[in-house]
């Protein structure tokens, strides 16, 4: 007997194996039972229940749009007010272009420690980067980048590099498009949010 531990990876294959035949965008959904290999702990259970959506064959940021705007009413139908959740959303790109532009060499290592950020005190936090051997000045940055209020700080920042702007641009049109649904006050751009990025072309 096989235990599923995942819907996503099938789904992008099925999506792989059919896409000639199917006319684009795929909109697909999957509900269904699945298994997980670690030791259970509250709120991780090994059996559990996953929800997944996917939106194939477009690169539109109204498609990236359509699938959060899904999330956030998937949660105001379960009953959730508006300052009870909020959706945070990042660009690999523009996490990327900025760490390359800090000049670190170990890029997925520091994402990793970056978005586990929220879970680190800042002792912690520098100590897991100064354990890849980051240099006092890339430290710095790290931190200067992650403080940053706003996009307009993002872009003063010695460092800025092309692919930060094109990631940027492509968070913006995201949030634009959010704007249309009504949707942007559920939204928070947090450059911290790196879990998965580097499965993702934005």
């Amino acid at each position: 007997f096989g235990l599923r531990f995942d819907l996503t990876v099938p789904a992008a294959r099925l999506y792989v194996q059919k896409q000639k035949e199917l006319a684009k965008p795929v909109k697909w959904f999957y509900v269904d039972k699945l298994w997980r290999y670690e030791n259970p702990q509250k709120g991780r259970l090994r059996e559990f229940y996953q929800m997944g959506i996917e939106l194939f064959g477009s690169d539109k940021s109204e498609a990236d749009a359509e699938v959060i705007a899904l999330a956030i009413d998937f949660l105001l139908k379960l009953g959730l007010k508006k300052d009870q959740f909020i959706i945070k959303i990042n660009n690999r790109k523009l996490l990327e272009g900025l760490v390359m532009g800090i000049g670190v060499k170990n890029l997925g290592e520091v994402i990793r420690i970056i978005d586990k950020k929220s879970k680190l005190n800042e002792k912690e936090f520098d100590g897991a980067l100064k354990g890849l051997n980051l240099t006092a000045d890339q430290l710095r940055n790290i931190n200067l980048m992650l403080s940053a209020k706003d996009q307009n700080e993002l872009k003063d920042l010695g460092f800025f590099n092309e692919e930060a702007a094109q990631g940027l641009a492509e968070l913006n049109a995201v949030i634009g498009a959010l704007c249309l649904f009504r949707k942007d006050r559920y939204v928070q751009f947090d450059l911290a949010t790196a879990r998965g990025l580097e499965y993702y072309t934005g």
